[in-house]
């Protein structure tokens, strides 16, 4: 997939998509005909579309299969923010699908994306070691929480996630934060999907700094426009739909964009009125089926 410069304009207007995200539920329809007729580009969630933990969703892998047989454009866009993109591919391939690293954009990127583009040189960082080094190869210095020393003077502060994220390290952002400090999160998820059941998400860490601090978080993965819209620029011209489990990231992020979106329906969740897809399913399949 080749990938056009991104312009820094998308990223430096990205707050005003943090607003007007919410419409009245409505009764979403069934597909009568399939998802993918007329798309030139399908941009598909990992978590809870493609795979749960390790576990392969199904339908996922023969969607993907079905959308290269039509050589439209795939992209993978993930609110993850703790592996890097061939971690993220590595993980799409061992559910049975074709992948790329180039075909995989993730909220670390477009947090990076951010703070290059707002001149950010010095970010305190609580994530892993890919995220940090996801920074580093945007221009931007990034300092781990574990590495951090208080004579170390910084422009911004991120929340990532990772396995181990304590309070600990989010009082080490809350001692390094001043006044007017942005401070940039990878995502606003409340949870996110597991095999055992759902799991804090960091929208949830980051919104205990941000009330501390009485900031405003600044949201680097869906639904801002900072990453739908590198999504564009990666995708090139064309029309483009999605296919996501949340409604207030995937569904709300594609409505921002106009895209068509399907929003794969599992286990009958209720809809909350935080966007409005264009189809609803609980089946993979039927995106595709007829073609």
């Amino acid at each position: 997939m080749s990938r056009n410069t991104s312009d820094k304009r998308h990223f430096l207007a990205s707050q005003s998509s943090q607003t007007s995200l919410f419409s009245t539920p409505s009764q979403t329809p069934m597909p009568t005909t399939p998802f993918l007729e007329g798309l030139d580009h399908l941009v598909l969630d990992c978590d809870g579309v493609v795979y749960v933990d390790d576990q392969p969703v199904e339908g996922a892998a023969d969607l993907i299969a079905c959308a290269r047989s039509r050589d439209m454009g795939i992209l993978f866009i993930t609110n993850d923010m703790t592996s890097s993109s061939e971690r993220i591919a590595t993980r799409i391939r061992a559910v049975g699908a074709v992948a790329e690293a180039e075909e995989v954009l993730h909220a670390g990127k477009a947090a990076a994306l951010y703070h290059s583009a707002q001149g950010h040189g010095n970010v305190l960082v609580a994530g892993t070691k890919d995220l940090c080094t996801e920074l580093l190869s945007h221009g931007v210095q990034a300092w781990n929480t574990h590495e951090w020393q208080k004579t170390t003077a910084v422009d911004a502060l991120l929340v990532g996630g990772y396995d181990g994220l304590a309070f600990t390290h989010l009082d080490i952002l809350l001692q390094a934060w001043q006044p007017n400090m942005p401070i940039v999160t990878c995502n606003l998820d409340r949870t996110f999907p597991s095999t055992s059941g759902p799991r804090l998400g960091c929208g949830s860490v980051a919104a205990s700094l941000a009330y501390a601090t009485g900031s405003t978080l600044i949201n680097a993965g869906k639904p801002s426009t900072i990453i739908f819209r590198e999504a564009e620029d990666l995708l090139g011209p064309g029309e483009v739909g999605i296919v996501g489990d949340t409604l207030m990231s995937d569904i709300a992020g594609a409505n921002l964009m106009g895209w068509k979106s399907a929003w794969f329906r599992k286990n009958g969740t209720p809809h909350d009125g935080s966007a409005d897809p264009d189809i609803a399913t609980d089946n993979l399949r039927s995106l595709f089926a007829g073609l």
